[in-house]
C-alpha cells in the first residue's frame, strides 16, 4: 500500500497487487476535501512504477459502477497505455 500525506494527514491512498501477469491498484482512494488536485492520477502513476519495477507488463483498473467512481481521466489514462 502507498499512502499520501501532507502535514501527516493522509490524502489519499493505493493498494496493489498482483492479478496473473498484471498488478491491480485494488483500492484508489482520494480524501474528498483532496478531490480535483491530480493525487488520484499521482497514484495511477505510483502503481504505473511499481508494477514496471516489479516486472509487471501492465496494470489493470477493474470495477463496477455500484463499486467505484471511476472519473473519466481515470478511464482516458487507462485506454492510452493499450
Amino acid at each position: 500500500m502507498h499512502v499520501a500525506e501532507r502535514n501527516r494527514v493522509m490524502q489519499s491512498l493505493v493498494e496493489l497487487l498482483s492479478w496473473g501477469e498484471a498488478m491491480l491498484p485494488d483500492n484508489v482512494a482520494v480524501m474528498p476535501d483532496t478531490q480535483g488536485q491530480g493525487l488520484g492520477n499521482s497514484m495511477l502513476a505510483f502503481a504505473e512504477l511499481a508494477a514496471s519495477k516489479a516486472g509487471y507488463a501492465a496494470i489493470r483498473l477493474s470495477g463496477g459502477e455500484d463499486e467505484v467512481q471511476c472519473k473519466p481521466n481515470f478511464l482516458a489514462r487507462a485506454s492510452k497505455k493499450d
